[in-house]
């Protein structure tokens, strides 16, 4: 891949950034017993961005040979050229350190040692544990997914990066019923890495008794009170409200379309109580489900 990068961006007299990215994905999910899905996909291709007086153009292929990615540069080019002639805030790339090398988390038990018949039938037993686990549960769900990646970047200012990466996650759901009650109770586990990885804080078959007596315990928990109060977050919790109220807001194209954070960097923006860091690489323990090396554009991420 990188001789056929190597290539186009020879023949580029602009900067020129290629990505390779194949996606694969597999899900299964049971509900009741039953299976409700069973999927696996595969996406495959090729993205170009370049950079002309400002202004980016990007084009994209899933033909891999060298004519059919030198012209989707070139019809990259033309969207930048064109866009170029009506754009007032002109576009200038940060000076910054590019990666080059292998970047690959670790991985212990490589996803692909398991079979779907595996994935399935664990899938289904873990299911079925929450349901038979007390006749107060009426329903149970099941799922499992995995994400594998594999990227290639190369960009002319310097990035040259084969990237792999393994994001597998299992999720339960159990329903308890008691006259006319109902509750809920989710536990989930999701990791950058392999399926020894995945379970290794807690088997399957503990995440699915965990749900059913959460889900029971609820029954005969009191109403909370609707008032101001100081309350404990579940760590998931936090990370989904950073997420939302806090990682969306710093976007980019949200900053430059004039989010709250525009403007903010070095700035005081929360409480002493807070702090909030986006490191990429995991700091506290390895394998954390959002763990990444390098970005879509070929820096290699780090703690700021």
């Amino acid at each position: 891949m990188f001789d056929l990068f190597e290539k186009i961006i020879k023949k580029a007299d602009c900067f020129t950034e290629l990505r390779y990215h194949n996606r694969e994905l597999n899900s299964i999910s049971v509900r009741k017993g039953e299976l409700e899905e069973s999927s696996s996909s595969i996406y495959g291709g090729i993205g170009i961005r370049v950079l002309v007086n400002g202004s980016w153009g990007f084009s994209s292929t899933n033909r891999l040979t060298e004519s059919d990615v030198y012209k989707t540069f070139m019809e990259a080019k033309v969207a930048a050229e064109i866009s170029s002639k009506n754009k007032k805030y002109k576009i200038k790339l940060a000076k910054t350190t590019m990666a080059t090398g292998e970047f690959e988390p670790e991985i212990n038990d490589d996803l692909k040692n398991h079979t779907l018949d595996e994935k399935l039938s664990l899938v289904l037993k873990t299911e079925n544990i929450i349901r038979d686990s007390s006749p107060l549960i009426q329903s149970a769900f099941c799922r499992y997914s995995e994400i594998i990646d594999e990227k290639y970047i190369m960009t002319s200012d310097g990035a040259k990066c084969h990237i792999l990466d393994m994001k597998p996650e299992f999720r339960l759901m159990a329903v308890a019923v008691k006259d006319s009650d109902m509750t809920m109770a989710f536990k989930a586990t999701g990791v950058t890495g392999g399926w020894k990885d995945l379970f290794a804080k807690k088997k399957p078959q503990e995440l699915a008794k965990d749900a059913s007596k959460i889900a029971i315990d609820l029954l005969g928990a009191k109403y909370p009170v609707g008032e101001r109060a100081t309350v404990i977050l579940d760590p998931g919790l936090v990370g989904l409200i950073s997420h939302e109220a806090i990682g969306h807001t710093v976007e980019a194209d949200f900053v430059l379309s004039g989010s709250i954070a525009q403007g903010k960097i070095g700035k005081k923006v929360a409480s002493e109580l807070v702090t909030l860091v986006d490191s990429g690489p995991s700091q506290i323990e390895g394998h954390a489900g959002g763990e990444l090396l390098v970005d879509d554009e070929g820096v290699p991420a780090k703690k700021q």
